[in-house]
């Protein structure tokens, strides 16, 4: 791309971020401010495009990082401490599509698993996505900074019936056997869903639109502000227990309690939200429950790489 192309196209852009703000409201109800919200870097600048965040089934005080595009088929194991503790090697992946953007933990017939996601797609051109299906190594029979490979024991390609979709929000739900895919460019922004079982490929089905995230209290500059991409969906988790789901944005995150319809996420998506104010990160695209669902944790692109630790409890009903 030419560098007068890329300078007009820096001030279309910057235009367009202008008049978006300028038409931005406020969302009016007080956000929920967590009273132990703690937050620390991760000491390691291989983790420097955090894209997706999930907490481990099988060791306690072990968190599960991937990185975005352009980066090494590798995820990586921390401590709340912000330390490296393993990095897992993924071997055989589809490098020429490798667009990791979520990662999520489950445990499926009495065995833990790590979902990594292949799902971005900024263009919305790619004809087809993949899942793959990891066994979760157990730390506790390593040393602190082992590289190990795991291969995938199932992976899935799927497209959307409806098209290519860009989609960084992925969450699986175990009692109801299916993996929730919201997009992120749709205005609403649109949930699928996928079956939960070990099939070689599959169809995305389109389950409905969700409403439109609200916008943050405080206004930022921020790239992803200026080209109006604060409240779209770029992180997602469902509680290992079923209570809730919690959707990342740009700007905040979304607490929904399930409130005994953990049959219909759908629904559940379409309730009244409980916010939660996040200070402005730079790129926000990491969110997962703790084991208990009691609390999230959430990390962020670009260097230095924060990891937030978040008490919800409070919102818990």
């Amino acid at each position: 791309m030419g560098k007068v192309f890329k300078f007009f196209l820096q001030c279309i852009l910057f235009g367009s971020g202008l008049l978006w703000l300028s038409s931005c409201t406020n969302f009016s109800d007080p956000p929920y401010i967590s009273s132990t919200m703690t937050s620390t870097l991760l000491k390691d600048n291989d983790i420097n495009e955090a894209s997706g965040i999930a907490i481990s089934r099988l060791n306690n005080d072990v968190i599960w990082v991937n990185n975005d595009s352009g980066n090494s088929a590798d995820i990586y194991a921390v401590n709340t401490k912000g330390e490296r503790l393993a990095t897992v090697t993924i071997p055989d992946v589809d490098e020429g599509w490798l667009d990791w953007e979520d990662i999520a933990s489950f445990t499926m017939d009495g065995k833990a698993y790590l979902l990594i996601a292949d799902v971005g797609d900024n263009s919305e051109t790619d004809w087809r996505y993949t899942l793959y299906f990891v066994p979760e190594p157990d730390l506790s029979q390593l040393e602190k900074g082992a590289h190990i490979e795991v291969e995938p024991e199932w992976r899935t390609h799927f497209v959307y019936e409806d098209g290519p979709r860009d989609c960084e929000a992925v969450a699986v739900d175990v009692a109801n056997k299916k993996i929730l895919l919201l997009s992120k460019r749709n205005e609403p922004p649109v949930l699928y869903k996928l079956p939960l079982k070990k099939i070689k490929a599959t169809k995305a089905k389109r389950v409905g639109t969700v409403p439109t995230f609200p916008m943050p209290k405080e206004r930022h500059f921020r790239f992803v502000d200026l080209v109006g991409f604060t409240n779209k969906p770029t992180g997602m988790d469902i509680a290992a227990d079923g209570s809730g789901i919690v959707v990342l944005t740009y700007g905040d995150a979304f607490y929904y309690p399930a409130n005994g319809v953990e049959d219909d996420w759908l629904k559940v998506l379409h309730s009244e939200p409980e916010r939660i104010e996040l200070p402005p990160l730079k790129q926000a695209e990491g969110i997962g429950f703790d084991q208990t669902g009691s609390r999230v944790f959430v990390t962020s692109e670009r260097l230095p790489t924060p990891l937030l630790d978040i008490d919800i409890s409070g919102l818990r009903k």
